[in-house]
């Protein structure tokens, strides 16, 4: 691979530990106030977003691969799950509704979910917090394996002349 190449992995890595230590200080500091409640899922709606850049990036591309892509709308669709709940805060019934990216969760299902005090709809799921890790994590290892690599690869032009 080139350098230039790699040196875009060594970027997107790098955007990915930010973005994921961003997102990791604002659930800690959500969580460090929040409050647990059981909610009960009411309604769950399911969302579909037309990916408008991946279908003109495919019409661009022309190749095969892109043209049988092309053939079927449901290639460039994004399903999200919103799942509205309803769960006790101090005697109040509150509601407030959490996206999930896949269908893992069923109507009358209990899940835990934590809501800012002054703010009860505000709330979360458990597993922000895990995704914000996942790309610390992600994010490193790309970070180092991209770096490895255009160091190896700078050891090896020197090698030749």
């Amino acid at each position: 691979m080139k350098k230039g190449g790699l040196a875009a992995f060594l970027l997107a890595g790098l955007i990915m530990i930010g973005y994921g230590i961003y997102n990791a200080k604002e659930s800690n500091e959500f969580m460090d106030t929040a409050m647990a409640a059981n909610a009960t899922i009411v309604k769950i709606d399911v969302e579909e977003k037309f990916d408008k850049k991946k279908y003109e990036r495919d019409q661009e591309m022309g190749d095969a691969r892109a043209n049988r892509r092309l053939k079927n709308r449901e290639n460039y669709i994004d399903y999200s799950y919103v799942a509205y709940v309803e769960y006790d805060v101090n005697g109040n019934k509150c509601s407030s509704k959490v996206t999930y990216p896949t269908d893992s969760v069923s109507v009358g299902d209990i899940i835990k979910v934590w809501y800012n005090p002054e703010n009860t709809t505000d709330i979360r799921i458990e597993k922000n917090a895990m995704i914000a890790y996942g790309l610390i994590i992600l994010g490193a290892v790309v970070s180092v394996l991209s770096f490895i690599s255009l160091i190896v690869s700078g050891f090896r032009k020197k090698q030749k002349n």
